[in-house]
């Protein structure tokens, strides 16, 4: 990944769109995260994460999930969008190697700021995979409880992105907070 080029795109991006000075670091503290531990596969977790990070902070996001297409492939796929546009790390890793995009950030694909050739939001009618079955039968909560082979479930990983931006927060708290959230089905 190219985090400088990320970085910059972040920023103009940023300014171009008139978003909220967390966005961008808050964005790219996870981008650099999610390389890091290569949460390949992880498009609900990083989706979850990305949006607390964010709520904390008082943005209005919605976790969506749906079907994603380009080409003639599609599958299921989760990603955030603040104020109608997309932001989606987790397309940077995908379950399938080959299907890896680069990042996007309002809408717009991080490496070129060009539109994304991602279609969100594609409705084939292919049917839900094991894990996004969970996400529409669980409260947000409880998939970020549950989440397998993380202490704590999703929240120390969001406890571990937040201090890196030097955040204050405190597990109880912001998961009490998030009690009412749901995915939208796209």
């Amino acid at each position: 990944m190219d985090f400088p080029l990320y970085e910059e795109n972040i920023k103009r991006l940023a300014e171009e769109n008139d978003l909220p000075p967390a966005l961008g670091p808050t964005y790219s503290a996870l981008l650099r995260f999610v390389a890091e531990q290569e949460f390949r596969g992880a498009c609900h977790a990083v989706t979850g994460i990305l949006h607390v990070l964010l709520r904390s902070q008082g943005l209005k996001t919605e976790l969506v999930t749906g079907e994603l297409q380009r080409d003639r492939n599609v599958f299921n796929h989760s990603w955030l969008e603040y104020q109608g546009k997309v932001f989606d790390i987790a397309i940077a890793l995908t379950l399938v190697a080959s299907m890896d995009g680069n990042p996007v950030f309002a809408s717009r694909d991080l490496s070129t700021r060009g539109p994304t050739y991602w279609n969100y939001g594609f409705s084939s009618g292919l049917a839900d995979d094991s894990e996004v079955g969970v996400v529409k039968n669980q409260t947000f909560v409880e998939f970020m409880d549950r989440a397998p082979h993380h202490r704590n479930g999703l929240w120390h990983v969001v406890q571990k992105v937040g201090n890196r931006l030097k955040l204050k927060i405190s597990l109880n708290k912001v998961r009490a907070s998030h009690s009412e959230d749901r995915w939208t089905i796209r």
